[in-house]
């Protein structure tokens, strides 16, 4: 899930990978909060082609915006599980829905949590019953509250170029853009590899 957090455009997901959490201010793998650049190119590295966005069709209210600011910190560091602990949960959680792990959380499991906490999701099924084709346009994920995500945008990532040095080996340093002020959390799209 694509959130803006300190002006920084985000990714909140749960993975394999040490990156960057900008919430603990450490490496740690499993469920973080990371800078969309890093974990895009950390992607791109490992799986060939594109990714696709699904924005939210409208703004999250205050309300929703503060469930999901208090609890993206307690969230973050919680494992990631093995691949095959992924399937058995899916199949638990179909066979029983009333079971709930929350030992770990893989990508699609903490996506679906995260809107269930947020009220735009039915707690209908249990989070571990979601997979990623869950949140794809095909599926028609049934939000609430006349909330819906958008048709998928594909994004193409290219990495950054390499920073520049002058002859005397010292770096040329950018003048930083100035950003307009937004508010410090906001969260709108759904990241698919």
């Amino acid at each position: 899930m694509v959130v803006r957090y300190r002006e920084r455009l985000c990714m909140w997901e749960s993975g394999r990978d040490d990156l960057d959490d900008v919430i603990k201010d450490k490496r740690i793998r499993g469920v973080h909060l990371v800078v969309l650049d890093d974990i895009l190119e950390a992607y791109t590295h490992r799986w060939e082609g594109d990714f696709v966005v699904r924005q939210l069709n409208r703004d999250l209210e205050e309300a929703r915006l503060r469930t999901l600011e208090q609890w993206l910190p307690g969230m973050s560091g919680k494992p990631f599980p093995a691949l095959w602990q992924i399937a058995i949960d899916q199949l638990e959680a179909r066979l029983n829905p009333a079971k709930f792990n929350r030992d770990t959380y893989a990508c699609a499991e903490l996506i679906a949590d995260t809107y269930q906490r947020m009220s735009l999701l039915p707690l209908d099924r249990t989070s571990e019953s979601f997979s990623a084709r869950d949140f794809s346009a095909s599926a028609r994920l049934p939000l609430q509250f006349d909330f819906a995500l958008a048709d998928e945008i594909l994004v193409t990532y290219t990495p950054p170029p390499p920073p520049r040095y002058a002859k005397d080996n010292t770096m040329f340093i950018q003048p930083p853009r100035e950003i307009e002020p937004k508010p410090s959390f906001t969260a709108d799209s759904i990241l698919l590899p």
